[in-house]
Parts: structure tokens; sequence; C-alpha cells
């Protein structure tokens, strides 16, 4: 099939700014970017599960159908809100390493103010202009390591999945204001678990490590200096100075 015989999801013409050919019925009342709005917040408020076309269409004020006039499918509902709930980019520094973690802090925001946006399949490569415009802004703060074309794909792929199983992990976790989850993970272990059985595990609790949940920033901070300490070893193997 050639390029020419793909056609264009009109979602994405709607996104895109481009005009749509007249259609038969009443004149358009909303914008898709209206409608994504309206999404987010039932998302933000309750969960990706929450979001149907429905109610998505009783808080724009329409009908279900009408809805239908603007997005064909959930689908074109998800990437609606993925595009409208994530703005542009953070402004990126010279230097590949602090690019990199500007990137990288920008991402965890985002995904941290809706992390619903976890929960959205992925399709492939960016479409839409602001996602899009994060892409570019990565492969602008990697521009000047001297990796391949391969390599450069790469690091953008190990730090997307960085920052998104970060997020997600402490996302997942309970919290307990009475307690430490950690805490009481500690416990239990010393309640059920033999030394003998895991002398390694009892050995770290006993050093107090989890006597308090860590800070998730902290966390983050630590993971990400060490994967971009590996991802500079390589940059220094290409003969570039070191950010």
């Amino acid at each position: 099939m050639t390029d020419s015989a793909i056609e264009t999801p009109r979602v994405l013409t709607l996104l895109w700014g481009h005009p749509e050919p007249a259609r038969r019925g009443p004149r358009p009342t909303l914008t898709v970017e209206q409608i994504g709005r309206a999404a987010i917040a039932l998302a933000d408020a309750e969960g990706l599960d929450a979001v149907s076309m429905k109610r998505v269409a009783e808080a724009c004020g329409v009908s279900t159908m009408a809805l239908y006039r603007y997005v064909d499918t959930k689908a074109d509902l998800f990437t609606v809100m993925q595009e409208v709930g994530t703005g542009p980019p953070p402004e990126i520094p010279d230097g590949w390493r602090a690019g990199l973690e500007a990137w990288c802090r920008g991402y965890r925001g985002l995904l941290v103010r809706h992390p619903w946006m976890l929960q959205v399949p992925l399709s492939g490569p960016p479409e839409t202009p602001d996602l899009l415009a994060w892409m570019e802004a990565s492969l602008r703060a990697m521009d000047g390591m001297g990796l391949t074309p391969q390599e450069t794909s790469q690091v953008l792929l190990q730090v997307n999945v960085y920052v998104r199983g970060d997020v997600a992990l402490n996302g997942s976790l309970p919290t307990d204001p009475e307690d430490s989850v950690s805490g009481s993970w500690a416990r239990r272990v010393r309640e059920l678990g033999s030394p003998g059985t895991y002398p390694f595990v009892h050995a770290m609790i006993d050093t107090g490590e989890f006597d308090e949940d860590d800070d998730p920033v902290e966390q983050f901070e630590f993971g990400l200096a060490r994967m971009l300490d590996g991802i500079g070893m390589l940059v220094t193997e290409r003969g570039v100075p070191d950010a």
C-alpha cells in the first residue's frame, strides 16, 4: 500500500487545525479541544474507566450522537485527550545531559498530573502537534551526542520507559496516612519470613532502610542520574565530551 492510499484519520486533521470538508447536518458547536478538556476532567477525577462517549457528551451539553460529529471512536477520544492534556514540552537547556534531565522531569510531571495517560493504549509514534513537539524536544536534547540514528532511537525509548515505569510503580502503591507501605511490609516479613530462608532480605530490613517510605522524587532523581551515567559512557565512547 502506498502512502497516498493511507487515509489520514479525521481526528488528526482536526487536531492539526486543517479545515474539514463541509458535512451535512447542524453546524458544529464544539471544538475537539473542548471535548478533550471535558474528557480530561472526568479522567483526572475518576480515572480513565469513567470516560465514555455518553458521559463526555453530557459534560459538553450535547447528545452522544452529536459527539460523533467530532470523534469517530473512543480511540479517537483518547487521542484528543492525550494531545490536549499534554501541552507543549519544557524548555530544553544546552548540553545533552541537562536537556534530557529537563525533558524527563517535565514528562514525569505531566504523568503525575494525568496518571490516566499511562492507561491509554500505545498505538505508535506521536502524530499530533504537541506530542510531536515533545519528540522534537527530546531529539534536540540529544543533538550532538555523536550517536547513530539507531542508538538515538534506543535512548529515546529507554528514557520513555524509565519515566513511565517510575510513575506507574509509585502510582500503583497504596498510601496509608498512619503508616508507611515499606514499614508495614518489613514488619510482615519479619513475622512471616525466616531469616534462614531470606538472609539478605532480613539483613536489608535490619538496616532500617524500609522503616519509612522513600521520597518518590528522590527515587526518580537517583534512577535518572544512574541511567544518564550509563548513556554518558556511550557518548564518551563516541569521543564527545561529557555534558
